[in-house]
C-alpha cells in the first residue's frame, strides 16, 4: 500500500467542511488529510493552498470548490476528483441572459433574506435544511464568491497538467448540468467520467458511499478504508455508468 498521500477536500458554494463528515471515518490512516473550509458560516474567509511537500496530492472538490484552485499551479496535483463541478458556470445555459439574471437575484436575496436563499439553494441541491440550521452567515463572503462563480472560468488546458482527473456527476443535478462533466471528459484525454443515474447535486453528502466506491475503483492506490454500510438514500445507488 502506498503511504504518505495528501488528500485535500474542497466544498462548494454555500457549503462548509461538514459535507465530508461521512468520508472522514473511512480515510486510510496512512494518509494526511486537509479539510478546507471557506468560511461561509464564520466571521472570516480562508484561502486554499497546497502543502509544500513531495508527497502525491489528491484533491477532491465539489462543485464551485474547483475554483478555489484558480490561482494555484495545478501541475502539483497528482489526481483531481471533481464532484458535480464546472469550468464556467454558464457554459451550458440554454438562456445565458436568464441564467445571469438568476445569479443577480440571488445576490439581492443574500442581502435581504440569506437564510431563505440558502434553504432554497439546498432544496435544489437535493438536501433538506431548516432555517435554524443556518447560523453565523458570512453574507459578504457568500456574495463575493457568488460573483466569482458568475464570472470565473477555469482553463481546460490547466487541467491537462494533472496526471489524472476523475469526474463524478449525478444525472439529476439541477445546479450543475451533467453536460459540464461530459464536456470536460470529451476534451480532456486524462479524464474518466462516472455518472450516478439517481443522484443530484448532493453527491458528497447523500451519495458519499457511492462516491467512495467509485473513486476507489478508479485509483491504483487505496485511500479509504472500505465500508459496506450504505445510507438510506443510497440503497439503490449501486449502479455506475462509466463513460
Amino acid at each position: 500500500m502506498q503511504t504518505n498521500i495528501e488528500l485535500y477536500f474542497l466544498h462548494g458554494w454555500g457549503f462548509e467542511s461538514g459535507v465530508w463528515k461521512n468520508w472522514l471515518p473511512q480515510l486510510n490512516s496512512d494518509n494526511s488529510s486537509f479539510i478546507f473550509d471557506r468560511g461561509y458560516f464564520s466571521s472570516h474567509k480562508n484561502n486554499f493552498s497546497l502543502a509544500k511537500s513531495i508527497h502525491p496530492k489528491i484533491v477532491i472538490a465539489h462543485s464551485f470548490g474547483l475554483h478555489y484552485l484558480s490561482v494555484l499551479d495545478l501541475s502539483q496535483i497528482h489526481t483531481l476528483i471533481l464532484l458535480g463541478s464546472f469550468l464556467h458556470f454558464h457554459q451550458h445555459s440554454n438562456n445565458h441572459r436568464l441564467a445571469k439574471k438568476k445569479i443577480a437575484l440571488m445576490k439581492k436575496q443574500l442581502v435581504i433574506d440569506p437564510k431563505n436563499l440558502l434553504c432554497d439553494f439546498y432544496t435544489n441541491c437535493g438536501i433538506t435544511r431548516s432555517l435554524s440550521q443556518f447560523q453565523n452567515i458570512n453574507q459578504q463572503l457568500l456574495h463575493e464568491d457568488l460573483h466569482y462563480l458568475d464570472t470565473n472560468q477555469i482553463s481546460l488546458d490547466s487541467l491537462k497538467s494533472i496526471k489524472e482527473v476523475i469526474l463524478l456527476h449525478g444525472y439529476h443535478d439541477k445546479i450543475v448540468n451533467i453536460q459540464h462533466s461530459q464536456t470536460i471528459h470529451k476534451e480532456l484525454p486524462n479524464s474518466k467520467l462516472l455518472i450516478n443515474p439517481y443522484a443530484d447535486h448532493s453527491l458528497p453528502i447523500a451519495y458519499s458511499q457511492w462516491c467512495l466506491k467509485a473513486i476507489e475503483s478508479q485509483l491504483q492506490i487505496q485511500i479509504f478504508n472500505h465500508c459496506n454500510t450504505l445510507n438510506e438514500k443510497e440503497r439503490h445507488d449501486k449502479v455506475t455508468i462509466p463513460i
